[in-house]
């Protein structure tokens, strides 16, 4: 049976380490006991991952005391001087082995992940959801699924710095509007798009972020407020042009309002409990917020 050759670029259990290095199991977790290897990455209780990394670092052992004969304290000392940038931080080594492959198809293999992953939780979830659901549907294994995520949780973390960095991006291109008007348009229409496509993952996100000490990073609310930052600065540009004085006066609690009865009327049309279009829901909130005849866009 020949040799299965281990793509060096991948992870890999012990047992695939094991095959690529030529050490045994005894002295590989020798070495990690006494400190001449890299920490491995836990990818669950009894499960260690490792990588190209760990098997440079076997050979390099093996030079140090076949050619060199040098003892355990000297091994342990030049092995750290050459992998150091790898021994604290696990992402050190993930990093590295992203940047040794192909990035475009890296990225294009963790977003695939993370479309799937917004799929099935708006469908079936977020708790009944599991890894392997998401493996399966992708035709993929847990293994490549560890090379980017930690566990669901961290999963969910970069479900949620998604949208963060969808809304960003939107917002880029919405700034390049000079016409503070159809710029304020075009922030509605695009923000009504964007709940329309992550509704379900909103709720997912304000339910799992309640309460969880280990969900910080996961809160609605850093959305929420970057919207809000971004309507009050508007509305204070926008008296500028004698447009609602009002909002000068404490314009976050006017982006409040605003934003607040636009969110729930967005709410309302996408589970059809508002029959109105979003052409007429743009225009009436414009109408009502920011009247003002002598502006051609009103």
């Amino acid at each position: 049976m020949p040799k299965r050759k281990i793509t060096r670029t991948n992870w890999m259990r012990i047992k695939e380490l094991i095959e690529e290095s030529g050490v045994s199991r005894h002295n590989i977790h020798y070495y990690l006991r006494e400190g001449l290897l890299p920490p491995p990455v836990k990818s669950g209780k009894t499960m260690s991952l490792y990588t190209d990394i760990h098997v440079e670092a076997l050979k390099y052992i093996r030079t140090l005391r076949e050619e060199h004969h040098m003892p355990i304290a000297g091994i342990r000392r030049e092995v750290k001087l050459r992998f150091a940038k790898y021994w604290n931080s696990p992402e050190a080594i993930i990093t590295t082995i992203h940047k040794r492959k192909d990035a475009t198809k890296g990225e294009k293999q963790k977003e695939r992940i993370i479309e799937k992953a917004i799929e099935l939780f708006s469908s079936k979830g977020y708790h009944s959801v599991h890894i392997n659901h998401i493996t399966d549907a992708l035709n993929i294994s847990k293994g490549t699924f560890y090379i980017y995520f930690t566990n669901k949780e961290d999963l969910l973390v970069t479900v949620f710095e998604h949208l963060v960095r969808e809304m960003t991006n939107i917002e880029k291109k919405i700034s390049n509007i000079d016409d503070i008007i159809i710029r304020m348009r075009e922030r509605a229409r695009s923000y009504f798009n964007f709940h329309k496509k992550y509704s379900r993952i909103f709720e997912i996100i304000r339910a799992e972020s309640i309460g969880k000490k280990n969900l910080t990073r996961v809160n609605i609310k850093t959305i929420y407020n970057f919207i809000i930052d971004l309507i009050a600065a508007d509305l204070i540009k926008a008296t500028d042009i004698g447009l609602p004085p009002i909002a000068k006066k404490d314009p976050r609690l006017m982006a409040h309002i605003i934003f607040g009865g636009f969110d729930f009327t967005c709410y309302s049309q996408i589970i059809g409990l508002s029959k109105h279009s979003l052409t007429d829901i743009i225009e009436f909130f414009f109408l009502t917020f920011i009247r003002n005849g002598n502006h051609p866009q009103i």
